[in-house]
């Protein structure tokens, strides 16, 4: 079938069901879950894809509300996946707009299914859950929930159509801080106050970041910082994250960080004890081929997106473990219309009320006929399909 002709039949399919895919996402605005809470949005989306014929797998990867809806051709082939995310944020409801990447991967699901899956090969959505707090992919990968995929993508709600963006990694470490309590005034000499420690690391840190590379990132909060005024604090806790594009300088920046605390504690005799966090959200690894074959796909399906240098992202995602795995690719497409004033970004209430809008529905409905697009290429052009191969491996 023709490229045109197959967009064609890609788009009528999403457009037949338009309606209800835009009601799923506006079911998902309006009820948000948090990670690994996500019970009826997991169910939701099980639902519509079982009824385009889908196999549904859940829980899958280690998660119960993960799941793995499948779409088979009639002989082996290539194995193409679309992720789909739905959880929200504490207070802000989805203000990343995750009810919007659940209705792209529907909508890419719709599409394939009604433009006629190629011969031999499967299509897959993959129900992601716990992308905001939990590092859902992560453990998912770890269990080896995308090994026997070809390629994977996922797509998400910006400011722009942007076809490729790197991300960096990030490593959580808890930093618990133990002093010894006394009283403030009568006996303060009597005590080592771990909140003192706690803020010298910080000053420590703050020091250290003029000598990293410009992609790093360390930030920290005080999640605990004592009981009352007049106690020494014997007890004080920190969330430190730490970030960077590259893996091993991440490493390098934990190992700093780390000398940091341990320099603050001995300093005020305090003593500190540093709990990296198991799993960690990896570096986006970008596969130039995989994101030209995207790009091509985007601009026919009328969303014309800007080519990155792969380095502009300074957030994390955990699709970044993903790409870790297999070939992998992450678009991004505008959910803000012309004649919007105002600065937007993410994890704010105006996104979120942005991205329940008409016409945030109406570009996720014309990134789902993209991924359908370009994975159906996958499927159909061996070349294609060794090219993005290729470009893994190296």
């Amino acid at each position: 079938m023709a490229a045109e002709a197959r967009l064609k039949r890609i788009q009528q399919a999403i457009t037949g069901e338009r309606k209800r895919l835009f009601e799923i996402g506006r079911f998902l605005h309006a009820h948000p879950e948090l990670a690994h809470e996500e019970v009826r949005a997991s169910a939701r989306l099980s639902e519509y894809l079982a009824g385009l014929g889908f196999e549904i797998t859940t829980p899958y990867g280690g998660l119960k509300t993960a799941f793995r809806a499948v779409l088979k051709g009639k002989g082996r082939g290539p194995s193409i996946g679309v992720c789909a995310e739905y959880d929200a944020l504490p207070e802000l409801g989805h203000a990343c707009g995750h009810n919007l990447i659940s209705v792209v991967a529907l909508a890419a699901a719709a599409g394939v299914a009604g433009c006629g899956l190629p011969r031999n090969g499967c299509f897959e959505i993959i129900g992601t859950p716990a992308e905001e707090a939990g590092c859902g992919k992560g453990i998912m990968a770890d269990a080896g929930a995308f090994d026997h995929l070809d390629a994977c993508y996922m797509s998400h709600p910006a400011t722009e159509n942007l076809i490729s963006r790197g991300s960096l990694a990030i490593r959580g470490l808890d930093m618990i801080f133990k002093g010894k309590s006394a009283h403030a005034a009568a006996s303060p000499q009597e005590g080592i106050n771990a909140l003192d420690a706690a803020v010298l690391f910080l000053n420590g840190m703050n020091a250290m970041r003029q000598h990293l590379r410009e992609d790093a990132r360390v930030h920290a909060i005080i999640s605990e910082g004592g009981v009352a005024s007049n106690m020494i604090p014997d007890r004080v806790v920190l969330r430190v994250g730490v970030r960077s594009l590259d893996q091993e300088y991440l490493r390098q920046i934990e190992k700093r960080t780390a000398a940091c605390a341990r320099g603050a504690a001995a300093a005020l005799g305090a003593k500190v004890t540093i709990r990296p966090s198991k799993r960690y959200y990896k570096a986006m690894k970008i596969n130039p081929p995989l994101v030209r074959l995207l790009a091509d796909a985007m601009t026919n399906a009328g969303l014309a997106p800007q080519v990155g240098s792969g380095n502009e992202g300074r957030g994390s995602l955990d699709m970044g473990n993903v790409s870790q795995v297999v070939p992998a690719s992450h678009p991004y497409f505008n959910i803000v219309p012309k004649g919007h004033s105002g600065k937007v970004v993410g994890h704010s209430h105006e996104f979120a009320r942005l991205a329940n809008e008409p016409y945030a529905y109406r570009q996720a409905a014309k990134t789902g006929a993209a991924l359908a697009l370009a994975a159906i290429r996958l499927m159909t052009q061996p070349r294609a399909l060794q090219d993005v191969r290729k470009a893994f491996k190296s």
